[in-house]
């Protein structure tokens, strides 16, 4: 949008030569923090660890079935994991808190997807 040619404020100051444009702070601080944050490597880690729970949930109905009717056996409640985007603020709080509140649902998961998997495993 803010293309130094074609982008929205160079046609606007065709129309209106004295505006001034510039990036929102909000949007800025967002970018800058998730650069250093993937200078970091634990941060690093950490939002890939929370993307790979994102996306192995929310790619497959069944995984996402499968949760849910832990969830229900566990008294967690049914909620889906969020995804964390880093030029959003708040959505990597929402998708901690997300998996947070059902974390033991999530863990126990993980272990019935791992051991179902290893039981399918071809002989050799």
């Amino acid at each position: 949008m803010l293309g130094c040619r074609n982008g929205v404020a160079a046609l606007l100051k065709q129309q209106v030569p004295h505006l001034m444009s510039n990036h929102c702070v909000a949007h800025r601080l967002a970018l800058s923090s998730s650069q250093a944050a993937n200078s970091i490597p634990y941060l690093k880690k950490f939002k890939a660890i929370v993307e790979q729970l994102y996306r192995f949930y929310n790619y497959s109905p069944v995984q996402t079935a499968a949760l849910h009717e832990i969830q229900v056996i566990l008294n967690d409640p049914k909620i889906k994991i969020t995804q964390a985007k880093d030029v959003r603020w708040l959505s990597h709080d929402a998708a901690i808190q997300s998996i947070r509140q059902c974390l033991e649902s999530i863990i126990t998961s993980l272990e019935r997807e791992a051991q179902e998997r290893s039981e399918v495993s071809p002989i050799h």
